[in-house]
C-alpha cells in the first residue's frame, strides 16, 4: 500500500516537473518572441525617421520649386506689361512721326510756294 502511495507521489512530482519544464520552456518561447517583436519595432521606427526625413527633403524641394515657379510668373507678368507699354510708347511714337511727316510736308509744300509765289 505504501508503495503505491509512493509511486503515485513520485508519479506526480514526476508530471509536476514536467510542466514545469514545459512551462519554462514556453515562457523562454514567449520572451524571444517578444524580443524579437521589440527588435522588428525598433527597425520599423528607424525606417519611419528615414522616411519621414525624405519626405521632408521632397517637400522642401517643392516648396523651393514652387517658389522658383512663382518668381517665373511674376517676371512673366512683367514682362507681359512691358511688352503691353513698349507697344503703347511704339503706337505713340508712331504717330508723333507721322504728325512730324505731315508737319514737314506741309512746311515744304509753304516753302515751295512762297519760292514760287
Amino acid at each position: 500500500h505504501l508503495q503505491i502511495e509512493y509511486d503515485q507521489i513520485q508519479l506526480g512530482t514526476s508530471k509536476t516537473f514536467q510542466d514545469y519544464k514545459e512551462r519554462q520552456s514556453y515562457e523562454v518561447e514567449l520572451a524571444e518572441q517578444v524580443q524579437e517583436l521589440r527588435s522588428i519595432s525598433k527597425q520599423h521606427a528607424m525606417e519611419k525617421a528615414s522616411i519621414q526625413l525624405a519626405l521632408d527633403e521632397v517637400t522642401q524641394e517643392l516648396d523651393t520649386l514652387q517658389m522658383k515657379v512663382n518668381d517665373i510668373n511674376r517676371e512673366k507678368q512683367k514682362a507681359i506689361h512691358s511688352k503691353s507699354d513698349l507697344e503703347q510708347q511704339k503706337e505713340q511714337l508712331s504717330m508723333q512721326n507721322e504728325n512730324q511727316r505731315k508737319e514737314n510736308e506741309y512746311m515744304v509744300q509753304k516753302i515751295e510756294e512762297i519760292k514760287n509765289g
